[in-house]
């Protein structure tokens, strides 16, 4: 069973992060201040901060994840999946709309295609100068060819790589990769999706079953999942919402926070 920690108040809402293999520490210190609004459950998905490791290395598809939603939310809540985390909730959201009362997919995509590599460059040009540029393509090029061994190893490197994620690698990153970087990110998941469901998924068929209520969120300038990604996804949820946050990156609830809190809170109106 997941391990789930509760803060805030008003009505539930589950909030899952990403990675794959990252805790619900990510979203901290309070996921862009919407506690204010909502008792949310911070998920720790399979593997990760207090959740159980499964035995077999290979256990985390998306379909496991999905699971373990199914799993753990018994009352219709709402459900806010981050990156990784959107995936997760928008086939959760699909296959099993009597459990989710409102969605909010923030920073996600309901596929990869070639526009991350276009954003990447683009994000690499406008980061020209930067001290940080050299070494965060590194790291990146080392999580993205599995080029590490341990859980500590591979969140150190995620840290590294971090600044890219960000419209301004300033304070309130900063402050936010110091609290993250020393949680364990899973390896295991986190390879098994680079390996076998990042250039394949595609979730575009299923979108047309999500009923609830949805808002998409994205960062103008998130290169992972940049806004043409949250657009693709809108278009196919009847009824949705699309915000686009400026001056924001991937980590929109670090950098503008009052943003992410109005465009999260929507989903209540």
């Amino acid at each position: 069973m997941l391990h789930v920690s509760y803060r805030g108040k008003g009505p539930r809402l589950y909030a899952h992060p990403g990675g794959p293999g990252l805790s619900s520490r990510e979203f901290a210190p309070d996921c862009g201040g919407i506690e204010r609004c909502f008792e949310v459950g911070y998920v720790d998905p399979r593997g990760t901060g207090l959740s159980p490791r499964p035995s077999d290395a290979s256990a985390y598809a998306l379909d496991d994840y999905v699971a373990d939603l199914a799993e753990l939310i018994a009352e219709p809540s709402y459900v806010l999946g981050f990156s990784h985390g959107g995936l997760v909730a928008q086939r959760f959201a699909a296959r099993h709309p009597e459990k989710v009362r409102g969605l909010i997919l923030a920073s996600t995509a309901a596929r990869f295609s070639s526009d991350v590599d276009a954003a990447l460059q683009w994000k690499i040009e406008q980061s020209k100068g930067e001290p940080w540029l050299e070494d965060a393509l590194a790291a990146l090029n080392q999580e993205l060819t599995n080029d590490y061994r341990m859980d500590a190893e591979l969140a150190l490197i995620l840290a590294r790589e971090m600044p890219l994620y960000f419209y301004r690698f300033g304070d309130a990153a900063r402050r936010w990769v110091e609290i993250v970087k020393s949680d364990p990110c899973n390896a295991d998941a986190l390879r098994r999706f680079n390996e076998r469901e990042f250039k394949t998924i595609d979730l575009r068929a299923e979108l047309s079953d999500i009923r609830a209520k949805t808002v998409i969120v994205s960062g103008a300038n998130d290169f992972v999942c940049p806004p043409d990604a949250g657009r693709e996804v809108h278009e196919r949820i009847g009824g949705s919402t699309f915000v686009v946050i400026p001056n924001a990156g991937h980590m929109t609830f670090v950098e503008q926070p009052a943003a992410f809190y109005e465009a999260v809170s929507a989903v209540l109106k």
